[in-house]
């Protein structure tokens, strides 16, 4: 699974914690909501808007729009290592 392919648009915050926003093509989405809820920790409902976990110290805050945010992640390299362990996983 190529990572261009399946994201639609990729943005590195600003401020003190390192973190980025994801946004998934709709055709892609499905897929990767499964792959990524199926790999967090710790996942909670936060009222009912977005759900909320940890993979391997990141905290993922997934939003059914198809956009995720990635905190405590240094730089462009990390970031797609941890979408693409999880992605390339089984379910």
């Amino acid at each position: 699974m190529n990572l261009k392919d399946i994201i639609g648009h990729l943005e590195k915050h600003c401020g003190d914690e390192d973190s980025y926003t994801i946004v998934f093509k709709e055709e892609s989405w499905p897929m990767v909501r499964d792959k990524l809820r199926g790999k967090l920790t710790d996942m909670k409902d936060v009222a009912g808007v977005f759900i909320k976990g940890t993979y391997k110290g990141h905290e993922i805050s997934i939003f059914p729009t198809g956009r995720v945010i990635i905190s405590g992640v240094k730089d462009d390299d990390t970031l797609i290592a941890i979408l693409s362990e999880i992605l390339s996983s089984p379910s």
